[in-house]
């Protein structure tokens, strides 16, 4: 067995059996993105927004955990989605919870069972990041995508330093604390945004968007939702079971997500220190899948013809003897 193998059955079994934490997720599905719970939602809102998905449009989610992100694409935008993932319990969760009726299927994102060309808009946000070659997920997904469609990945990122992740690790692994089995991260498999942007700069692709997030200020905000929804959980207050959850799902939603959009602004300007020289704790890419490019030849003029036939290097030159007598 090789080592790929042993992170893949690694990641399979921790989200097999950790699903990543969305709040009220029944309330997400269905109203899309109409509401930001964290800033991150922000700038994937926007980027969906500058790619402008048509109602109808094909697109494949490249790790889609439970199915969360192709319910709130198809109820925001109408889009018809289908999702791959290397974890059987997330499959089995996403099939029996889309409202959207997406499909799914058991693939690793770097050999997707899948016809070239098949989909208008692929992405994949916070999976790179756990597969140990993430050049050969970014070639299958470009593999799979029609001309024009687009690419989004999000990802987290190797170049990090002095983040508040950054400080967030050294201070909790100096009292004995390892976040990084939280979210099945390996350091050594953290991408460099090199990668990608090369890998996403290649031929018949071009790159559209590369923006670093999640320095220091934006982070501090999210980390502190998050943790907010995390207590609401063990709390048994993120599901969805009466009129009065549901209630208090959509107030604090839209709270949450108005605080989100009046707030971001100044968090990523506070942040640009840090964004200016490439550091951040992840990153978003955006690229376009082109047509192929054909050489056009020039036609010949007939002054052309009758240079080449001067010169003994026309269509005459080359017919034998006899040929035209």
């Amino acid at each position: 067995m090789t080592n790929n193998d042993d992170n893949v059955r690694r990641q399979a079994a921790h989200f097999d059996e950790k699903e990543p934490i969305s709040p009220w997720p029944e309330v997400l599905r269905v109203e899309g993105f109409r509401y930001q719970y964290i800033a991150k939602d922000l700038v994937i809102k926007k980027a969906l927004d500058g790619i402008a998905p048509n109602k109808g449009s094909r697109v494949l989610d490249v790790g889609c955990g439970t199915g969360i992100w192709l319910d709130r694409l198809g109820s925001s935008y109408g889009t018809v989605g289908t999702g791959v993932d290397i974890s059987r319990q997330s499959l089995a969760k996403a099939r029996s919870r889309s409202v959207r009726q997406s499909g799914f299927m058991l693939a690793e994102a770097t050999a997707l069972p899948i016809a070239d060309g098949s989909f208008d808009l692929i992405v994949s946000l916070d999976v790179l990041e756990h597969i140990e070659q993430p050049q050969m997920a970014i070639d299958e997904m470009i593999r799979v995508a029609s001309h024009d469609a687009h690419i989004m990945v999000y990802v987290v990122s190797r170049q990090n330093a002095y983040t508040f992740q950054w400080f967030e690790r050294k201070l909790l692994t100096a009292i004995g604390i390892d976040l990084h089995p939280l979210a099945c991260h390996d350091p050594n498999l953290l991408v460099d945004p090199k990668i990608i942007r090369d890998r996403l700069s290649g031929q018949n692709v071009i790159l559209e968007k590369l923006e670093f997030f999640h320095a220091f200020f934006t982070s501090l905000y999210d980390r502190t939702l998050l943790v907010t929804y995390f207590i609401f959980k063990k709390l048994g207050l993120l599901n969805v079971r009466n009129r009065p959850h549901r209630v208090l799902a959509v107030i604090f939603l839209a709270v949450t997500s108005w605080i989100s959009r009046f707030a971001s602004g100044a968090l990523v300007w506070l942040d640009q220190p840090w964004l200016k020289r490439g550091y951040a704790n992840g990153f978003l890419a955006v690229a376009r899948r082109i047509r192929p490019q054909i050489e056009v030849l020039e036609p010949i003029e007939r002054t052309d013809y009758e240079e080449m036939a001067a010169r003994g290097t026309g269509r005459n030159a080359m017919q034998p003897e006899g040929v035209g007598d």
